[in-house]
């Protein structure tokens, strides 16, 4: 645009359009940041193929099954604790540089279980190193970043920005198995190395960009994170709340009901009899339903109350489970299909749904203290679940029983879902504070 002065034209610049097109530039940054960060973190190029390295490393060492199980176990422990100082390492040292070590230090451990000799001690501790230092690859790190940009419309972001893990966990299996049966395992644990360092430098580059885009909108900017709100709850603040151990409960029992049983699916079907040619199918159907759960509820989210979203998912769960538990021999293949599918679609959109109620009702102040905190009990179910059901069938030799109880689970946080208070717009917890408890 041009004005006159003192007879001259003078051209000048329409800051608030630069403005208002920086930030649409630096959110679609921050979308993509996260969809292909996630594509590539620790919930895909680790823990989605370990089962792929069971039988390489089982005949190469002659472990039998329990040590690479194990070695599963070490790494999700390890990632479960480092929930507790995630979010302080992020707050403080920024989401981009967390990032950055976080995932150069997920690759060095993928090349070191690539070069291992057989030694369980030597895999149990890179395995516990894997999940302690590339807890900063997952959705603790990369889902914090977007409600510092996102807010009317933060359920889309989430649901776009999750299905790059959806992506993740479907390709990478398949990828490092082609890569084992052609080039041997060794091969694919590097070319995972590889293939996470390219894809976390573009993450990294992208939030970096992001946050220049950021910086003329005059919001507080640090390695790609942008906020002009900080209004908000503290990890203290929000601990102090009974909502907070009211989310963490009806996290805790719908991950233990759904994650559990999905776990268990192909082992169920295998007692059943169900044809190996119906597998694929099977986990097709699953991978659709998480699909589907994670891009429905992250659109929904932003137009429908969190709370009436959480009880029909959890809902949802529960009638996979139960389908599950009273499947039968000799069904049809779209009844067989019908319990994955239903499971998938719960645990998709419970990834959406946990990081949409903490910013609803804690906001954005010290959100990825918060987020990770509660992500323990997310995971803590992802272990007790499976751990619960195969413990059953250990001692009784069948599940039934169990698959019901861990599907009353999913209806008992269900319940608990309509009995959280509503958010009092933005800020429940800051708007509330005087009334908490001080010492």
């Amino acid at each position: 645009m041009t004005r006159q002065t003192s007879g001259r034209q003078v051209k000048t610049t329409d800051t608030s359009a630069l403005t208002a097109a920086g930030g649409a530039r630096g959110r679609i940054a921050v979308v993509a940041a996260t969809f292909i960060g996630l594509a590539a973190g620790i919930p895909s190029s680790y823990f989605a193929t370990a089962t792929t390295f069971i039988a390489p490393l089982t005949s190469a060492f002659g472990w039998g099954r329990m040590v690479p199980t194990l070695m599963y176990v070490a790494s999700m422990g390890a990632a479960t604790l480092s929930s507790f100082w995630l979010g302080a390492v992020i707050e403080r040292f920024g989401a981009a540089r967390v990032a950055l070590v976080s995932g150069l230090c997920l690759a060095g451990a993928l090349m070191a279980l690539g070069m291992q000799t057989g030694a369980p001690a030597f895999a149990f501790a890179i395995c516990f190193l894997a999940g302690a230092l590339g807890a900063g690859t997952g959705v603790g790190l990369y889902l914090s970043v977007l409600p510092k940009w996102f807010d009317r419309d933060l359920g889309r972001a989430l649901g776009l920005s999750i299905v790059g893990m959806s992506v993740g966990v479907t390709l990478m299996p398949a990828f490092a198995a082609s890569l084992s049966m052609k080039y041997g395992w060794r091969s694919a644990y590097f070319t995972l190395a590889g293939v996470e360092i390219a894809l976390t430098l573009l993450a990294v580059g992208l939030l970096m960009w992001s946050s220049r885009q950021g910086q003329g909108q005059g919001h507080a900017v640090r390695d790609g994170e942008a906020s002009s709100d900080q209004n908000g709850a503290s990890l203290r603040e929000a601990v102090r709340t009974p909502t907070f151990w009211i989310i963490a409960a009806i996290v805790f029992l719908g991950t233990s009901g759904v994650f559990g049983a999905s776990f268990q699916v192909l082992p169920r079907y295998a007692d059943l009899g169900v044809a190996g040619a119906v597998i694929p199918v099977i986990a097709a159907m699953a991978g659709l339903g998480t699909l589907v759960g994670r891009l429905s509820s992250g659109f929904l989210l932003d137009y429908i109350d969190a709370r009436s979203i959480a009880c029909v998912t959890l809902g949802i769960g529960a009638t996979g489970i139960f389908g599950l538990a009273m499947m039968g021999q000799g069904q049809s293949t779209l009844i067989v299909c019908l319990p994955p599918l239903l499971l998938g679609a719960a645990l998709g959109a419970e990834s959406d749904i946990l990081p949409y109620m903490v910013r609803r009702y804690f906001g954005p102040r010290q959100f990825a203290l918060i987020y990770n905190r509660l992500l323990i009990a997310f995971q803590s179910g992802a272990v007790v679940g499976p751990l619960a059901l195969s413990l059953a069938f250990d001692r009784f030799s069948q599940m039934e029983g169990a698959l019901v109880a861990i599907g009353a689970c999913c209806l008992v946080a269900a319940v608990l879902a309509v009995l959280l208070p509503p958010p009092a717009g933005r800020t429940w917890v800051a708007q509330n504070a005087r009334d908490l408890p001080t010492r």
